[in-house]
């Protein structure tokens, strides 16, 4: 399923889907054009929150792009809050993750 939209409408879209088809393994791919600061990231960690995102869902973000290491921050917070999410820089090691267990 592809979803072309904001980040905040695409992430309620996304809840409100998994929660109808009770789906818990979710794979993101999105180009990253510029640096995530470290607000940035600690801002983008408070949407799971702010969109009814379940514990039990396993996030893995495929981050294209040369900055896409500034999102391992936001990683970190939000598997700090209790949320299963691992950044890539590859779809196929994102997918190997995803579905190891």
């Amino acid at each position: 399923m592809v979803i072309k939209k904001s980040a905040g409408s695409a992430f309620s879209q996304v809840v409100e889907i998994c929660h109808t088809k009770n789906i818990n393994n979710i794979l993101a791919v999105g180009k990253v054009t510029g640096h995530l600061t470290p607000m940035a990231a600690y801002d983008m960690a408070n949407f799971p929150d702010k969109h009814g995102w379940r514990r039990k869902f396993r996030l893995a973000v495929v981050a294209l792009g040369k900055s896409w290491r500034s999102n391992l921050f936001a990683e970190t917070v939000a598997n700090n809050r209790g949320y299963t999410l691992k950044v890539f820089d590859n779809e196929q090691d994102a997918k190997t993750w995803l579905f190891e267990s």
